[in-house]
């Protein structure tokens, strides 16, 4: 005999399937089940990802120190706030351009000055290590006359510091630093011409 649809056998059928219901939903899979022996979504009890993929605690290790920059040098070993500096010695003279490759050589940089204790250390530095000498520092305006600017590009605002000596003229476009001795004068700058051979401090900023 064929089942009455409208209220036969099928309709005598639902409420044994109504008391099976809270069973069923017992034994339901958990979300993601039997797509992995790990749960499915690739991490081991919530934590780092397997195959490298981000993970919602923190960024996959492919992004992980990717600004990171690598330590200064050791032969950096003079200290100031945030920088190191090293000088060459004080026979290592060189151009201003062929200094300022020099401290690049190893992610450094001519010193850049922005405060009169950065400026009397930069001085003290240069003395002790014996340049006797002016010598250069990472400030020049060979691009245009009296618009000065730093060896990482920042320019030389009027209310920034500055300690300069009479400048020369329109011809000297580098900048360097008098360290000869600690009398009148000392840590004062003065532009002079590019191509003449100093002693030069490195900074390296990190």
């Amino acid at each position: 005999m064929r089942p009455d649809h409208n209220g036969g056998g099928w309709g005598r059928r639902w409420p044994a399937l109504l008391l099976l219901g809270p069973l069923a939903c017992a034994f339901s899979p958990a979300p993601g089940a039997g797509s992995g022996a790990d749960g499915g979504d690739g991490a081991i009890d919530g934590g780092t990802p397997t195959d490298g993929s981000a993970s919602p605690d923190g960024p996959s290790p492919a992004d992980a120190g990717v600004d990171a920059q690598p330590p200064c040098p050791a032969r950096y070993d003079r200290a100031f706030g945030a920088s190191s500096y090293h000088q060459p010695p004080d026979s290592d003279r060189r151009t201003w351009a062929a200094a300022a490759a020099a401290c690049g050589s190893d992610g450094g940089r001519l010193a850049i000055i922005r405060s009169a204790a950065q400026n009397l250390f930069v001085a003290d530095q240069l003395l002790a290590g014996g340049a006797g000498d002016w010598a250069w520092i990472g400030l020049r305006d060979d691009l245009t006359e009296g618009s000065y600017y730093w060896a990482d590009g920042s320019a030389l605002g009027a209310a920034d510091f500055q300690q300069w000596n009479p400048r020369i003229g329109d011809d000297a476009d580098c900048v360097n630093l008098f360290a000869v001795s600690q009398v009148v004068g000392y840590g004062n700058w003065g532009d002079y011409y590019c191509d003449v051979p100093k002693p030069y401090l490195c900074e390296c900023a990190r």
